[in-house]
């Protein structure tokens, strides 16, 4: 989860980056996540909340491979979309 989760990140820090936007930390990058790029807000939250319970709550997703596919293909949404936005700039 957390590995899905920093990928997502790092797709979005770039694509912050060409703004000129560097957040201060998650919830400023949550923040500017709604607010600049709201077609990939519920996949990113989803990647963070999943992140948070898997680091911080000792949980895991092994008994449910259906949850672990979700949040990695959420992950892999998030990429695409924002080197689709990239690439067009």
């Amino acid at each position: 989860m957390t590995l899905a989760f920093y990928k997502a990140l790092h797709a979005v820090d770039s694509f912050l980056a060409n703004l000129d936007i560097h957040p201060k930390g998650h919830r400023n990058r949550i923040e500017e996540v709604q607010k600049r790029l709201d077609g990939i807000y519920p996949q990113y939250s989803a990647l963070y909340d999943a992140s948070i319970l898997a680091r911080c709550e000792a949980f895991t997703n092994q008994d449910n491979p259906e949850d672990v596919m979700m949040l990695v293909n959420c992950s892999r949404s998030i990429e695409d979309y924002i080197n689709s936005l990239l690439e067009a700039h």
